[in-house]
């Protein structure tokens, strides 16, 4: 079997991190999606911590490019859903380290962890094709809520299907804002009392291969999309979905 592409970058003395490919065929190099999905623990330091960070991350020309808030958990394992979704753009895997490893990000981060619980997170490639969404989050016809679903699917599925979905969704004024599918997660590296190393995943599972954010007029619209022949089709090929209503905050 051949090896899937990995990078590490040293961020301590006795410590690396980096990212490695999931799947066959993905290019970590190329633009990447990061998927961040929590819960609050202190709001309020998360915020400080958003604030803060924010230099680091357009320094490498990483972009936000939707932060959410969980309305309505509509179905799906409980367990798997999260309070907030995030989606940060960045240019490659190389950025990304490159962040990682700067010491303002390391020193800021200590409110990441007083503010946030249940982390998920991973890195998606982009399935819908579309340019960077404009930030406008609270726009005419209430285009401040989204549907969001989060699924197992094959590679390769959810692009197959998704001019049918999109085709559902305009005719009831939603809108596909952004599909990805995962291809990379984060890896850590750290050397053992004895003075060895060895490879480790950390504690940021990525739990779905796919993701669709719908712009939505209101919902009653996702309900009537979630009926529609396209979505029921997709939903014959997934499992162990999460489908909820999110207000966009930035």
């Amino acid at each position: 079997m051949k090896k899937l592409p990995s990078r590490l970058r040293r961020i301590s003395p006795g410590r690396k991190i980096g990212i490695a490919a999931t799947r066959e065929g993905a290019d970590i190099d190329a633009p990447l999606w990061a998927i961040n999905w929590f819960d609050y623990r202190v709001k309020r330091a998360y915020g400080l911590y958003n604030v803060l960070v924010s230099p680091s991350v357009l320094r490498v020309g990483g972009r936000l490019l939707f932060k959410g808030e969980r309305i309505t958990h509509l179905s799906g394992d409980r367990a798997l859903s999260r309070e907030v979704l995030a989606i940060v753009h960045y240019p490659g895997a190389r950025g990304f380290l490159k962040m990682l490893g700067d010491p303002w990000f390391l020193t800021v981060s200590t409110f990441r962890n007083l503010g946030l619980k249940n982390f998920v997170f991973g890195f998606t490639r982009r399935t819908d094709g579309g340019a960077m969404p404009p930030r406008n989050p609270f726009g005419k016809s209430g285009r401040g809520t989204y549907l969001i679903h989060q699924f197992r699917i094959e590679m390769g599925a959810l692009g197959r299907q998704l001019p049918a979905l999109e085709q559902a969704a305009d005719e009831l004024g939603c809108r596909l804002h952004f599909s990805g599918e995962s291809i990379a997660k984060l890896i850590g590296e750290k050397k053992s009392l004895f003075g060895k190393s060895g490879t480790r995943n950390l504690e940021y599972p990525l739990f779905f291969d796919a993701m669709t954010l719908w712009e939505i007029p209101d919902q009653g619209a996702a309900l009537r999309l979630q009926e529609s022949a396209a979505w029921k089709k997709l939903l014959k090929a997934t499992h162990s979905d999460v489908i909820g209503i999110f207000r966009r905050v930035m």
